[in-house]
């Protein structure tokens, strides 16, 4: 119950893009991290179907030269999303994206055709 009043709160703080939060969400990583989201939030899932099976794999033929904690998989996967991500950024949705705006900007600047009558 209590969850609920601290997002509102939190949304609320950042309204006018003011004071330590407003700051911080405007710094380069947290940027970046913003126009990288919707990747990760298509990739995550898939990641995380293909990547978790392999991990027990992994340790277990890599621990006789590191030893992989458990807690290891969350920083291990959460760059494992990142890198995947950025290379969907701007290998699919970029190109997408400027395909799409292009054929928009084009579809709107022919004449409109009306049909003549007989």
């Amino acid at each position: 119950m209590l969850i609920i009043p601290a997002f509102v709160l939190l949304v609320m703080s950042t309204i006018w893009d003011r004071g330590l939060l407003g700051w911080l969400t405007g710094t380069r990583p947290l940027q970046f991290l913003g126009e990288l989201s919707y990747s990760v939030y298509l990739n995550h899932a898939c990641l995380l179907i293909l990547v978790t099976p392999f991990w027990g794999l992994f340790a277990s033929r890599a621990a006789p030269f590191i030893t992989l904690r458990p807690a290891m998989y969350i920083p291990v996967f959460f760059s494992c999303v990142l890198a995947v991500s950025y290379l969907t950024y701007r290998l699919v949705e970029l190109p997408s994206r400027k395909f799409l705006n292009t054929k928009l900007r084009l579809r709107r600047s022919l004449p409109v055709e009306t049909p003549s009558a007989p």
